[in-house]
C-alpha cells in the first residue's frame, strides 16, 4: 500500500480527489493529509453504512477529519444545488438511512 502523500510529489497541484474504495475512504484520506493541506482539492467520496462501518468509520470521524482542514461536507445533491454544508445530525441521518452515499468535501473559503 502506498499513501497518496508519498505517491504525489510535493508542490504538485491537485484540484480533485475521487475516492471509491468500498468503505476504506477514511483510511485513504489519512494518507492524503499533506495534499489536503497544500492543494485544498475538492474531494468526492463514497460513504455509507454497510461499507464504512466495516472499517470502523463513523460520520463523526469523517466530519472531524475534514474539519481539521477547514472543509465542509455536502451530499452530492446539496453540492450540485449550492446548498449548505451538512451538520453532523444530517450526515448521520443520510448515512444511517442510506439515502445518499456520495459526498463532496469542499474547502471553506
Amino acid at each position: 500500500m502506498t499513501l497518496l502523500d508519498d505517491l504525489i510529489p510535493e508542490k504538485t497541484p491537485i484540484t480533485l480527489i475521487k475516492i471509491d474504495v468500498e468503505g476504506a475512504e477514511y483510511q485513504v484520506l489519512l494518507g492524503a493529509t499533506r495534499i489536503l493541506k497544500e492543494s485544498k482539492p475538492l474531494v468526492i467520496f463514497e460513504f455509507g453504512l454497510g461499507a464504512s462501518d466495516r472499517y470502523g468509520t463513523s460520520p463523526q470521524m469523517i466530519l472531524d477529519f475534514f474539519n481539521r482542514f477547514d472543509y465542509g461536507i455536502y451530499s452530492l445533491n446539496s453540492y450540485l444545488s449550492n446548498d449548505k454544508k451538512l451538520e453532523l445530525n444530517e450526515l448521520i441521518a443520510l448515512y444511517e438511512t442510506k439515502k445518499e452515499c456520495y459526498f463532496v468535501a469542499k474547502p471553506q473559503l
